[in-house]
């Protein structure tokens, strides 16, 4: 007889582990079901070059610490003990003459760097700090972990207040324009552009630059999870089985069971069939969830047999993990950053997205690196501008 819970969960990377823990501690009977041997997902860190050094395989920079709900709703920090190292030092961008543009969390820190650059861009600099931190606490900050609104009532909300009226108005522009708009120096200009960009957006796509805002408020609000980001997922875990909840890993999923156009359960590969009394959760891709869905028989008005097709991304990052076997010096900059950068100039960096775009290699290799937690190092092209197509 197949085993009931009241919420099955497929999937048990972030997203599902997070799902499961409110549920888990509301009083419902969960089950989660993860493909993979351990659960996580992308807050993964894996010994997957040389034993004994670690390296975060996915997530690096957890840069919304200050504002995800789980942290204080699951007390991880007292309960857990996760922790996190915060760089004084968050971005360095060396250059080949020997200078170096860097980012702190201190404000008047990264005013003087960039002053070195142009004393103009400086105070810019200031005063875009002040405005997107503001726009961060007020508006961008709380939205993020909100339910959605519709379109229409989110921007007549907006136009409500002067800073919401100014937020709106940065969504029709691309972020090119937004950072050329504030910035003079070519090399200033192709640090906030790489920040701008560095979460997925097109330095000419127009329509969600609302979103540069908040990610050159979060680009000096980069944190490190001290022993991995696994720390967080296994954080999430815990919680799960002290609340009740269960885990099936290395369970593929053969299908998901619908009756009368409502899904009703999970079916594995080996036969095994679990069933939900209130919801199925999928926390894969809306494709595979619907081709999971149409191999069954399904009935019900509300139903639909076509599978959604078209690529999930058009890109993927490329990544290289390495070791290396002595003590890494970095002269041009003082301590460990967060984020080093490879691209040194505003040509270079458009250009490799656009050749990345029509399918051929960039001819400049931009680059984001961040040290492994332990005994190694972890260098991911994770930055949107070095995407190429799936291999």
């Amino acid at each position: 007889m197949a085993e009931k819970f009241d919420v099955i969960i497929i999937g048990a990377g972030p997203n599902g582990l997070a799902i499961g823990a409110y549920l888990s501690k509301a009083g419902q009977k969960v089950l989660l079901v993860e493909k993979r041997l351990e659960e996580g997902g992308g807050l993964m860190t894996e010994q997957i070059t040389l034993p004994d050094f670690y390296h975060n395989t996915h997530a690096i920079y957890m840069m919304m610490v200050d504002y995800a709900p789980v942290y204080p709703d699951f007390q991880m920090e007292e309960r857990y003990d996760v922790r996190h190292v915060f760089p004084e030092l968050q971005c360095a961008m060396p250059l080949s003459d020997g200078r170096c543009l860097c980012l702190y969390r201190d404000l008047e820190k990264t005013c003087a760097s960039i002053a070195q650059f142009s004393q103009k861009d400086a105070e810019a600099y200031r005063r875009m700090a002040h405005k997107y931190s503001e726009m961060m606490k007020e508006i961008l900050g709380p939205q993020t972990y909100s339910p959605m609104e519709a379109a229409p009532i989110m921007a007549a909300k907006m136009d409500q207040t002067e800073l919401g009226r100014e937020l709106s108005e940065y969504a029709e522009m691309t972020p090119e324009e937004i950072v050329c708009g504030m910035y003079e120096n070519d090399h200033v200009r192709t640090l906030m552009l790489y920040h701008a960009c560095h979460w997925g957006l097109d330095y000419d796509q127009s329509g969600v630059s609302y979103m540069v805002p908040l990610y050159l408020d979060r680009m000096v609000n980069y944190r490190l999870t001290a022993g991995g980001s696994h720390r967080v997922s296994n954080a999430l875990y815990k919680s799960i089985f002290e609340h009740q909840g269960q885990i099936r890993q290395s369970a593929r999923i053969k299908r998901i069971i619908v009756e009368g156009g409502e899904a009703k359960g999970v079916e594995l590969e080996d036969g095994t069939q679990f069933l939900a009394d209130k919801a199925v959760v999928s926390t894969i891709d809306p494709r595979k969830s619907s081709a999971a869905c149409t191999r069954t028989i399904m009935s019900g008005p509300s139903c639909s047999t076509t599978p959604v097709t078209g690529d999930w991304t058009t890109t993927s990052p490329a990544s290289v993990i390495w070791c290396p076997s002595i003590s890494t010096e970095w002269s041009t900059i003082a301590s460990r950053p967060a984020v080093r950068t490879g691209f040194q100039t505003l040509s270079t960096s458009p250009s490799s997205n656009t050749r990345v775009r029509s399918g051929k290699a960039p001819e400049s290799s931009g680059s984001s690196w961040k040290g492994a937690r332990r005994k190694g190092w972890n260098w991911r092209t994770a930055r949107n501008f070095l995407r190429t197509r799936p291999w």
